[in-house]
């Protein structure tokens, strides 16, 4: 064999290492300890350091996927951003389980194909929840066989994903997104080699019944549009036009809004209700000095106390609830 070391080769590596001319830079362990040994090349799992606009780009598709799967369920959901990691491609696919609906995307003006990740937990919940149910996730659930129904409305939702993924964009270039098919067995996919890097961004997403992890993996080769723009050094943030602000300010400071004060609350029953007659007196739990919610258009925006000013009833503005009020100029 050509790599083989011969005899003389060898007994002069022995001879080095023997009188100190090759050094050994080996940890010693405790006798009988099993020593780690990475055989795979170091790789950089900070792929930030060479694609600085990551996080920001990771926020944005946070803010855009909330809004979207709050305008889907009409509740409180909760999405946060996790990891964005460097991985080869080969790794991904290792670690994808089974039942998991892998998307495949093209992001225009970017090159090369795109890979969503639904869990079959979340992607099940997703589902269930859109058709009325309450969403609890059964344990076999990866070991299931998706309806022809449960996958068009999967591919119709991650398609809403990776909509409000390339938003994330829009500071650095406008991408837009196109669904190309959806897989379920993780061995025909084929974004990337199976060692080229491939950079994934991990969200993690509770819609009520725990949290699941939602992951976008795309070949690094597609980034290079958006890391060279932000080499650059172009600005993530848009150009603000004073005078369009101005207008708008002023429009929003003449429009008029309901203002009310929530002077108590009062549970009864229908029978109690309908029984009700002029004269009838309602007692309330609020006490005269009790603080009470000041709404703007239904919402509570500040706390006040109900008193008398000028011979007619007021309210005396205690403080703010919302934080974005205090504007300022």
């Amino acid at each position: 064999m050509a790599d083989a070391l011969s005899r003389e080769e060898i007994d002069a590596l022995l001879r080095g290492m023997a009188d100190g001319d090759v050094s050994l830079e080996v940890d010693s362990g405790p006798r009988g300890a099993a020593t780690p040994v990475s055989l795979v090349a170091d790789r950089d799992e900070n792929p930030g350091r060479r694609f600085p606009a990551l996080a920001l780009v990771h926020e944005r598709f946070v803010r855009e996927l909330s809004r979207v799967l709050l305008q889907m369920f009409e509740a409180n959901v909760g999405v946060e951003r996790k990891d964005t990691f460097s991985a080869d491609f080969l790794t991904v696919k290792n670690r994808i389980v089974p039942g998991t609906l892998a998307a495949l995307f093209n992001l225009a003006p970017f090159s090369g194909e795109v890979l969503l990740l639904l869990p079959p937990a979340l992607g099940f919940e997703v589902v269930d929840r859109l058709f009325g149910g309450p969403g609890r996730i059964p344990p076999d659930v990866g070991e299931r066989e998706l309806s022809p129904i449960s996958l068009r409305t999967m591919e119709g939702v991650v398609g809403r994903f990776m909509e409000a993924f390339a938003a994330g964009f829009s500071p650095l270039v406008e991408v837009q997104s196109t669904f190309l098919r959806s897989e379920t067995n993780a061995t025909l996919l084929e974004i990337a080699g199976p060692g080229e890097s491939v950079v994934g961004f991990e969200t993690a997403i509770d819609l009520g019944s725990g949290v699941q992890l939602l992951s976008i993996v795309l070949p690094q080769s597609v980034l290079e549009v958006a890391r060279s723009l932000a080499g650059a050094g172009k600005s993530l943030l848009a150009r603000v036009d004073r005078n369009w602000l101005g207008a708008l300010r002023g429009a929003v400071e003449h429009t008029d809004v309901v203002l009310s004060a929530d002077l108590g609350r009062l549970e009864m029953t229908t029978r109690q209700v309908l029984s009700l007659r002029a004269g009838d007196v309602l007692h309330l739990a609020t006490r005269g000095e009790d603080a009470l919610p000041i709404r703007v258009e239904g919402t509570a925006l500040m706390t006040g106390v109900a008193g008398v000013s000028r011979g007619r009833n007021a309210v005396r503005i205690l403080g703010f609830d919302a934080a974005e009020l205090q504007l300022g100029e």
